[in-house]
């Protein structure tokens, strides 16, 4: 069977349909029970793992042939403004139009999903096991994946369909991730009865992010202060303020290298000034790597060759549900799927790489072995 021969108007339509499902993060409800129907039309083994009003959707196509399980991953939320989406479709692209997200971030991966499973049964391809995980609320700190219930997937080796760039886009790694806080103390005093006898936290709080390094590092570390919250009122002097950072690296010498500094930082400002500097530090996920002679990294370069499309390696500096599946022991790449401009009114994605990404999907199952 011809794979460059899938239904490109069924991958259009299915598309469409599923942005106009609301799913901002946690009200994933809808998507959930539509989810849940077009599976079984497949024969597919539905179970959701509910979690409040919520949940991680898992999915299971009994394989018909020998060999290892595989599994797939997409996120079934959107960032917002995500409700009501109208997509606008051209020639060329289906674009938001302009008053929302377009929900190509994941919803272009979950249509690939669909489509390729109706292909794959109604032409029997032969396949192994395979597990469809479905997240929610990956947009708020990959939430879904944090709480996913392994024990319910027998695959270790899978793809998360959830990665910047064009169909063939193979992320061979990605950084870990901390985040931290910082309670910065001063004394409060009337600023203008007795402002010498109070202690200015928002001044010590300047000082300390002014030393603390943000941005691009190098090549494969960043950080940034995100938050500032301080004071009450202009006619008191602020005694206390509070900032969150973080920053990220895939080389993890580096990564102690930059935590030791910005505690050796918060450590000097707290002597000069004498005042209390309260530090945490939370480990969002650990990043991953991959050589090129890796069977997942093998198989999705023979599935891109077979449908004409050329495999390029990347390394990112975001994270996705793949760093969470990997630091559970499962092996997982994220993959470019095409969407453009993602977390913006200006999202689009072009047809070409909706139909090639289910080509690539059905690839990468008749390639597994």
């Amino acid at each position: 069977m011809n794979i460059n021969k899938v239904n490109e108007k069924d991958i259009i339509t299915r598309f469409i349909n599923l942005v106009k499902i609301d799913s901002e993060s946690y009200n994933e409800q809808n998507i959930i029970k539509y989810l849940t129907i077009e599976l079984k039309k497949f024969g597919v083994k539905t179970y959701l793992q509910k979690v409040g009003d919520t949940g991680n959707l898992i999915a299971v196509l009994k394989g018909n042939k020998k060999g290892k399980p595989i599994f797939f991953n997409a996120h079934m939320d959107t960032v917002t403004p995500g409700k009501n989406i109208k997509p606008v479709i051209t020639d060329k692209l289906i674009k938001s139009d302009g008053t929302t997200v377009l929900g190509s971030d994941d919803k272009a991966a979950i249509a690939m999903f669909l489509e390729g499973l109706k292909y794959i049964t109604k032409h029997n391809i032969p396949h192994t096991d395979i597990y469809l995980v479905f997240t929610y609320a990956e947009e708020q700190g990959l939430i879904g994946a944090k709480h996913l219930n392994f024990g319910l997937i027998a695959a270790k080796y899978g793809y998360s369909f959830d990665g910047d760039g064009k169909i063939g886009t193979v992320i061979l790694s990605a950084p870990t991730h901390y985040t931290y806080k910082l309670q910065i103390k001063g004394k409060a005093s009337h600023a203008g009865i007795a402002p010498e006898k109070g202690k200015n936290a928002i001044k010590i709080a300047s000082e300390l992010i002014l030393k603390i390094k943000t941005g691009k590092i190098d090549e494969e570390t960043s950080a940034n202060v995100g938050i500032i919250e301080g004071g009450r009122a202009t006619n008191i002097v602020p005694d206390t303020v509070n900032v969150a950072g973080e920053v990220r690296s895939r080389n993890e010498d580096k990564l102690k290298k930059y935590i030791s500094e910005l505690k050796n930082t918060i450590k000097g400002i707290k002597a000069k000034h004498k005042t209390q500097i309260k530090f945490s530090l939370t480990k969002e996920y650990k990043g991953f790597s991959f050589s090129e002679n890796s069977v997942l990294v093998k198989t999705i370069v023979h599935a891109s060759k077979e449908i004409k499309v050329k495999p390029v390696f990347e390394h990112s500096n975001g994270g996705s549900d793949a760093n969470i599946f990997n630091q559970n022991g499962l092996k997982c790449l994220n993959l470019g799927i095409g969407m453009q401009k993602v977390h913006s009114t200006d999202e689009f994605i072009l047809k070409k790489d909706l139909i090639n990404g289910l080509k690539l999907f059905i690839s990468i199952i008749k390639n597994w072995e």
